[in-house]
């Protein structure tokens, strides 16, 4: 569907709908998907060459990509035009190369070996591909930067200073890009292709047997009778959710539908709905134990097992739902709000008899990770064991219906994964090919000799940079490549570095000007979204600033002693709740602006999580209290 604009920002700068396909079209998908989901399942214990399965990969969900997603400005919501049959052929064909010729590119030496002509013209299409593909789903940016460094790669010979170099022929960049394991087919589509997926596969299992349901049920009897409930159970059930898929968007657009009407309906401004979904969404990316399967790229990337990368986040993840926790509360509060009526509250007890073996497949998930097995595998596993949990009970059974709709799901899920995991690596290849990596990294290294805190700001820029322009685990793939060796050769410990980077890598969807979450959750509860993403980054302060935090207090990250873990926590949980107090206004009353300063002032100086701070902090905020009680502030709106 065309939007009122010019050409440039609706053909250009726009972005891919989803199209209504008409029934043929529409089983296409179907069917490729559920095909496509038992593929990925077998190669869990099928093992294909390593090559060949990212190829693959590559013609399925690019083909799913040009199906189900228009070209920008064009008019075919309805339909598949034949321009995008072209693009699906090609993503074929270019599978269909890579397996015929899988000995040859298997056994040949980079920039040493030939490249022959079909090689380039394969290369190219790739290339085209994977930017066109990728500005379908998530918008151009991520295009426009891939393009910028294949220019910087072919020009660089023209560039002065320390970022210049001798230029590269487009063969060379063929070469890197589509023939080898360092470019397009490199590690980011390799996990994307691989763990991800089956984690993506085992939410789409989750969903389709009952189990969400279960979830938000047991969430409602959690936190429905407190005050705010309604708007908490929301919190709650997207956390959950966005662990799971990963995707900030994808979670308010699937959550947000049911969640920000309700908090509407008992009477949240539609700003304030729109941004706790967004917050929410946001934070399971940051959420053990799946943490969106971002945490499998981190845990390759340091070499260390997942289970320490989720145990890490544990308390970060505790602190920022905390924070949203606490800003529901104080605005209920100062909306004068209650819980919700006894009678909509479901029975604790009747809803873990009815659903608690929906526990087990959690359960089961995080022993296996814990024990080491594969990621891909436990995916499996725990998909299976959802399967066999939810025949318990009629109700919840998933019959062949529900069964394919799961594995249809479990690959149209992994569409925009892959997809920008893919696209993503042109830029790792040419970081790879022209060394300006290493000339970024010495660049921050110069800065680090004047300061660390201005490098750690630089990265935090530039995670929050990628982060706008694109899927949160290509950005913190391509920051945690350019700046992670440079923060470690800091002093500061490799797991404190690419938890710094993930982050504000993940910040950046619901941070202004682009904040894709927030125009999502914006479009649903009809609010402006510029200011939905400032009122989520409001409500979530504290994700901006933890992480300088855990940089330099290693308790917050659980490497630390007892004392100084249990420290941090405190002194964090009383962070979070005095920044939440000043920033919305209110404790039992409306809050001046000087009690609003002096409880800001105690969060911040707490959540450093030193003694001498958290005692300061307690002063500052015992004498907010006593000017409270002294008189009767006016109210502050």
């Amino acid at each position: 569907m065309v939007e009122r604009g010019g050409f440039f920002s609706t053909y250009i700068m726009g972005e891919g709908e989803k199209r209504k396909l008409p029934p043929l079209q529409a089983n296409i998908v179907k069917w490729t998907a559920i095909a496509t989901t038992i593929y990925n399942m077998w190669t869990v214990f099928g093992y294909p060459d390593l090559l060949l399965h990212r190829g693959i990969s590559v013609g399925i969900f690019f083909s799913l990509a040009f199906i189900i997603y228009t070209m920008p400005g064009s008019k075919t919501k309805n339909r598949v035009p034949w321009y995008d049959w072209l693009f699906v052929l090609l993503s074929l064909a270019v599978a269909i190369y890579i397996a015929v010729n899988l000995k040859r590119l298997v056994t040949r030496y980079p920039f040493a070996s030939a490249v022959t002509a079909m090689d380039m013209v394969f290369g190219i299409i790739t290339i085209v591909l994977m930017l066109e593909g990728s500005r379908r789903i998530i918008g151009p940016w991520l295009s426009i930067l891939s393009l910028l460094t294949i220019a910087y790669a072919l020009l660089g010979q023209y560039i002065p200073g320390m970022f210049g170099h001798r230029g590269f022929t487009l063969r060379a960049v063929v070469d890197e890009l589509f023939l080898t394991t360092d470019g397009i087919f490199g590690s980011a589509l390799g996990i994307a292709s691989t763990y991800i997926i089956m984690f993506i596969i085992f939410g789409a299992f989750l969903t389709n047997s009952g189990a969400g349901d279960f979830l938000f049920d047991f969430a409602a009897a959690i936190a429905g009778k407190q005050r705010g409930g309604l708007a908490k159970v929301a919190i709650i059930a997207s956390g959950l959710f966005g662990m799971i898929n990963g995707s900030p968007v994808a979670n308010v657009s699937s959550m947000g539908v049911i969640t920000i009407p309700m908090m509407k309906k008992v009477g949240y401004q539609k700003d304030f709905a729109a941004a706790l979904e967004c917050a929410a969404s946001t934070g399971g990316t940051i959420m053990p134990p799946v943490m969106g399967s971002v945490a499998f790229i981190m845990a390759e990337v340091i070499g260390v097992p997942y289970i320490k990368v989720a145990a890490a986040a544990a308390l970060p993840a505790v602190l920022y739902y905390a924070a949203i926790f606490f800003a529901i509360d104080f605005r209920s509060g100062k909306l004068g709000m209650r819980g919700m009526p006894q009678d909509e509250v479901p029975s604790l007890l009747q809803t873990v008899i009815k659903g608690g073996v929906f526990f087990l497949p959690l359960i089961f998930l995080v022993v296996r990770l814990m024990g080491g097995m594969s990621p891909s595998r436990v995916g499996f596993e725990t998909a299976v064991i959802i399967l066999l949990v939810s025949c318990i009970r009629k109700d919840t059974r998933m019959n062949l219906n529900k069964l394919l709709k799961a594995f249809m799901e479990g690959t149209t899920g992994g569409v925009l994964v892959v997809v920008t995991m893919a696209a993503s690596g042109i830029m790792i290849g040419i970081i790879n090919l022209t060394g300006i990596g290493t000339k970024f990294s010495s660049f921050l290294m110069a800065m680090a000799g004047q300061s660390a805190i201005v490098t750690l700001i630089f990265t935090m820029f530039l995670a929050i940079l990628l982060g706008l322009a694109m899927n949160i685990t290509p950005a913190y793939l391509l920051t945690a490549v350019v700046a992670g060796p440079v923060l470690q050769n800091l002093g500061i410990p490799a797991m404190a570095a690419h938890m710094f980077i993930l982050f504000y890598a993940a910040m950046a969807t619901m941070t202004p000007p682009v904040a894709s979450a927030a125009f999502a959750a914006a479009g649903i509860a009809e609010a402006e979204p510029m200011r939905v993403g400032f009122v989520a980054m409001r409500v979530a302060m504290v994700a901006y600033l933890m992480p300088f935090i855990f940089i330099y207090q290693q308790g917050l990250l659980l490497a630390a002693p007892l004392w100084q873990i249990v420290l941090s926590l405190v002194s964090g949980l009383l962070a979070t709740a005095l920044i939440a107090m000043g920033t919305e206004g209110w404790f039992r009353k409306n809050l001046t602006p000087l009690q609003r300063g002096l409880t800001l002032a105690a969060g911040l100086a707490a959540l450093p999580g030193n003694l001498l701070a958290t005692v300061g902090a307690l002063a500052l905020a015992g004498l907010a209290l006593l000017l409270l009680n002294a008189k009767s502030p006016k109210a502050i709106a």
